[in-house]
């Protein structure tokens, strides 16, 4: 247990707010909204701190919420007497943290000057947790209880004990074409949080910090946010993490006036709202002019997936879905051909629902197959689902993508899968949550590269995938996934192509691929192709069908939990009467290791169903998947 972790605790059980922040920042996590999630209950922090992603993390005291009210001394030689405060701690600067009975507001040098203070919409971050440098906070006294703020602390904040309007604001007439857009709707506020708080820029006195002031207040005016509004997130979101020193509210006030003032764009520019106003240009155009803009067809890979298309692959469980994602992507990744159609190479960003090691181990052996090397490809895969119905969690998606963008090159593919495992607070079979879950991707990603989603079928007719129909209405494409009875093949259809020719069926096999995982021998499965073409599909037919005797042979073996020695199941083929004789059962075997249903084991005492090998593998997979969610 982190001594980070343990101040949590303390805290939590004396009825205080407290949430994660990353490790070596005073950052929130992307897409964690504090003010919301902050907890007072000790399982929650426990299993928080459990959680993969908050492992070592730094905790933070929601001040506001707990009723605190913190003084922030940056010059320690303000801290007039240590003894005002029941507790204090001591900042990896050398700087003081007073904690007092609250509420009250979160100020910055109002009081004096390297005194702030926090508290409603702000935070600290408590004893244990340490700078980038690796500097802790520390506890200096601690005497259980808590009293009011020096008076000099609350005579300095003023008698209204909040943070009023410094410039006593009135809203701007807007542009008439402005009066169309909702300001401060929720849903570009949080956007603009999430901006100041992730993606703004740092001001630094004597390094352009009055500009960069001003063009992160015009870029939250173009979020279509109020100038109120704008003052208010700026002051709670930004100003005490990105401006070197602070601002005073004042002159954080006249910042944010000049720029509703002098910003040349209309207000709210950047919201998706205002992309669907009308503007001046003609709601008509001559078709010769659409003739004139057409262009060839982009393809990410030739005669099979358009670029910046919005595409889904659907199956049954057990029909490889994943297997022929991940051989997509990873030779779009690598730029390497897929299966004789060239690919417009980038960067891939895979969203899954699975474990990571069922997934370590497919990638793996796609690896070894093709003579890559994972440091070479920009293939990058999530370490949690995220959550389609909200757009914020897809807004920090998008950030990180933009974060990695400037090393590694422009995004190719986002992919999820699956639809169930990212979907969130939603039903998928409801049509409009599904339209939500459609527009928030078409907010967040845009279409300037790709974006695909795996999906189940439906549960009667497997022609067509699962839950609302909306997806295919909206998606580009389509393509069906389907394993061939008592085959070790996978069949990909296309079902759907919209602005392209539909892509040829393809039939894979499954080519086993034995990996070393430390000291262990393990093995996975890539796709080879065995055919393509329209007729691939009619000449599968019965074709692959087993005979009575290899069916009932194949069945005995998947029921003593899929491997037995040769002689143990010759002896129980011979005792059901499978086979009369073991040179017939011995031919029956060899059949169906021909074709690749079964795997011999290394040192050649045992045999394996490749079928059940791959289910208990899914089953792992599941079970990580389970165990992440419930940590």
């Amino acid at each position: 247990m982190t001594p980070a972790l343990k101040t949590a605790l303390n805290y939590a059980e004396r009825g205080w707010y407290v949430f994660p922040i990353q490790p070596g920042l005073k950052l929130p996590y992307a897409g964690f909204s504090w003010k919301e999630k902050s907890t007072n209950i000790v399982d929650t922090v426990l299993a928080a701190a459990a959680h993969p992603r908050y492992k070592d993390c730094n905790w933070a005291l929601d001040c506001g919420k707990s009723g605190l009210l913190i003084t922030d001394y940056d010059d320690p030689t303000k801290l007039k007497d240590p003894g005002d405060f029941g507790l204090l701690v001591q900042t990896p600067r050398d700087g003081f943290h007073g904690y007092s009975e609250g509420p009250g507001p979160t100020s910055a040098s109002r009081i004096d000057a390297g005194i702030d203070t926090r508290g409603v919409g702000g935070y600290v971050l408590i004893p244990g947790s340490v700078n980038g440098n690796g500097k802790p906070y520390k506890m200096v006294h601690d005497r259980g209880t808590l009293s009011r703020a020096p008076d000099y602390i609350l005579d300095g904040l003023g008698p209204a004990g909040g943070v009023k309007d410094p410039l006593d604001m009135a809203p701007r007439s807007n542009d008439a074409e402005d009066l169309l857009l909702e300001l401060d709707h929720p849903t570009n506020v949080q956007r603009a949080k999430d901006y100041l708080l992730y993606r703004a820029p740092e001001a630094i006195e004597g390094a352009g910090g009055d500009a960069t002031t001003y063009e992160v207040a015009c870029a939250v005016r173009d979020h279509g946010i109020s100038e109120d509004k704008a003052l208010d997130l700026m002051f709670t979101s930004w100003n005490y993490y990105k401006a070197q020193p602070p601002w005073d509210i004042y002159e954080l006030g006249r910042k944010v006036r000049n720029a509703y003032t002098y910003a040349k764009d209309s207000i709210g520019n950047a919201t998706p709202q205002k992309l669907f106003q009308s503007d001046s240009s003609p709601i008509f155009i001559h078709n010769a002019k659409v003739l004139s803009e057409l262009k060839p067809i982009e393809w990410q890979i030739e005669d099979i997936l358009v670029k910046n298309s919005l595409y889904y692959d659907f199956g049954d469980p057990g029909s490889f879905k994943t297997f022929i994602a991940l051989d997509r992507l990873l030779c779009i990744a690598a730029g390497i051909d897929y299966h004789g159609h060239k690919v417009q190479q980038g960067s891939v960003f895979y969203v899954a629902g699975e474990g990571q090691q069922g997934l370590g181990r497919r990638i793996a052996a796609w690896h070894k197959a093709h003579g890559t090397k994972a440091l070479d490809i920009p293939f990058f895969v999530a370490r949690a689902p995220t959550q389609l119905m909200d757009v914020r969690a897809l807004d920090a998606i998008m950030g990180e993508i933009e974060r990695l963008q400037a090393e590694f090159g422009d995004p190719a593919v986002v992919h999820l899968d699956t639809l169930s495992r990212n979907f969130g607070a939603g039903d998928e079979s409801a049509t409009k949550d599904m339209n939500t879950v459609i527009q928030n991707l078409d907010s967040a990603f845009g279409t300037d590269f790709c974006r695909g989603i795996t999906h189940h079928t439906g549960h009667f007719n497997k022609d067509r995938a699962r839950g609302s129909i909306a997806l295919h209405g909206a998606a580009d494409a389509a393509f069906r996934m389907a394993q061939v009875p008592e085959r070790l093949q996978v069949i990909a259809e296309c079902k759907k192509q919209k602005d392209a020719p539909p892509a040829m069926p393809i039939l894979f096999d499954l080519k086993l691929i034995r990996l070393k995982i430390g000291s262990d021998f393990d093995q996975s499965y890539v796709m080879e192709k065995a055919q393509e073409g329209h007729d691939v599909v009619e000449n599968v037919g019965d074709s692959g069908k087993l005979s009575e005797a290899q069916r009932s042979a194949l069945d005995i073996l998947e029921e003593n939990e899929g491997t037995l020695s040769v002689v143990k199941w010759s002896k129980l083929c011979l005792d059901r009467g499978v086979y009369k004789r073991n040179d017939g059962f011995l031919r029956g075997i060899a059949r169906l290791a021909k074709r690749g249903l079964t795997v011999e084991a290394d040192d050649g005492s045992s045999v394996s169903s490749v079928l059940n090998l791959l289910k208990n593998q899914e089953v792992r997979s599941d079970e990580e998947v389970k165990r992440s969610e419930t940590e």
